[in-house]
């Protein structure tokens, strides 16, 4: 904790006024990763409504940042929260769970390219552990490869 203090240019009281340990430091900081991700995901929607480049700039953070071995950073319940959080991103994104917005707004459902066979829901949970993958792939190429595959299963025919 003196550490952190000194290089935040904190004292040490101040810090633990905020936070009880090192691993409560390492929670709020993963925590806030999380949230800059998931606002760099929505502006990212924002600005191109395109679920194409939503999912290829997810797989890019997954790549960037994949899981390390530290149980502090990726605690169970910080991971499962962030995933669901992210399923329900997509899946908004891809029209299943929103009903404020008309389908004819949401990209992806207007252009049908999205396979119908399945709930989005469920598809939003396939695209996010398939991009996970990224986090262990070689490089960028590869990573591009994955998300072309995820899309692919996600505007697939129906099965028969």
């Amino acid at each position: 904790m003196a550490e952190i203090a000194q290089r935040a240019g904190v004292g040490r009281a101040t810090l633990y006024k905020y936070f009880a340990d090192v691993d409560a430091v390492l929670s709020a900081w993963h925590q806030r990763q999380v949230a800059d991700h998931l606002q760099q995901l929505t502006d990212i929607w924002e600005r191109t409504h395109r679920i194409d480049d939503v999912l290829e700039a997810y797989a890019f953070i997954c790549h960037d940042h994949p899981p390390t071995a530290s149980p502090s950073l990726h605690r169970q319940q910080h991971v499962d929260h962030a995933r669901e959080h992210m399923i329900t991103f997509i899946a908004e994104r891809l029209g299943d769970v929103r009903t404020d917005v008309p389908p004819e707004e949401l990209a992806a459902y207007a252009a049908g390219d999205v396979r119908t066979d399945v709930p989005r829901k469920e598809l939003a949970a396939y695209v996010v552990h398939a991009l996970g993958a990224a986090g262990a792939v070689p490089s960028k190429a590869a990573v591009r490869r994955l998300v072309a595959v995820t899309l692919s299963g996600l505007r697939g025919e129906p099965s028969r």
